[in-house]
C-alpha cells in the first residue's frame, strides 16, 4: 500500500526516513507531512516568500553596511559562497535569521571565513 503525503518544502523527498521517536516530545523531531495537498503548497508557497523577504533585507543591509548601492550588494550576495549556503538551506535559515545571515556574508567578503 502507498499513500502520497505533501510537506511544506520547496525539496522533493523521493525516500524519506521514517524512525521511531526517541524522546516524548509533543511532535518529536523530524518532518512533517501532511495529506492535503493545498496545505503541502501553502507551507512550500509560504517558505519561498520567507526566503524572499530574507533576502531583501540581507541585500539592503549589505548595502547600507558596505555603502554601496543595492545592486552591486545584490551581485555581492548572489556570488557569495553564503548565499549557495543560504540558496540550499532551508533549516539554517530559519536558526540564523537575516542579520546573523548578513555577519556571514560580510566575513566572507572581508576573508575571515572562520
Amino acid at each position: 500500500m502507498s499513500i502520497t503525503v505533501y510537506h511544506g518544502s520547496t525539496m522533493i523527498v523521493e525516500n524519506p526516513e521514517i524512525r521511531p521517536i526517541n524522546r516524548p516530545l509533543d511532535f518529536g523531531v523530524g518532518f512533517y507531512v501532511t495529506s492535503i495537498r493545498k496545505h503541502g503548497d501553502f507551507m512550500a508557497e509560504s517558505r519561498v516568500i520567507a526566503k524572499r523577504l530574507m533576502e531583501t533585507r540581507i541585500i539592503a543591509k549589505l548595502s547600507e553596511s558596505k555603502n554601496i548601492s543595492e545592486k552591486e550588494a545584490m551581485s555581492l550576495f548572489y556570488n557569495s559562497s553564503t548565499y549557495k549556503w543560504f540558496a540550499d538551506d532551508n533549516i539554517g535559515i530559519a536558526r540564523e535569521g537575516a542579520d546573523a545571515i548578513l555577519c556571514r556574508v560580510l566575513n566572507e567578503l572581508d576573508g575571515d571565513l572562520s
